[in-house]
């Protein structure tokens, strides 16, 4: 059996590894200290709206989602 990545998995993998690597972990620290100066720690922290608008411009938000008009 051949386990390898589809060439189009692979392209998304990769692109998904360096938006973690250039946003997302970078953005560790600064995620928890704006969670824990809210006073609701159900409030979105501002950095996670900032890397959803990154993820998107980028394709790379809810990937799970089908590509289709109605998914």
């Amino acid at each position: 059996m051949d386990f390898e990545y589809s060439p189009k998995v692979e392209e998304l993998r990769q692109k998904v590894q360096s938006f973690m690597d250039e946003y997302v972990y970078p953005n560790e620290k600064t995620y928890h200290e704006q969670l824990d100066s809210q006073g609701n720690r159900w409030q979105i922290p501002p950095v996670l709206e900032e890397l959803k608008q990154q993820a998107k411009a980028q394709n790379l938000w809810n990937l799970f989602l089908p590509e289709s008009d109605y998914g």
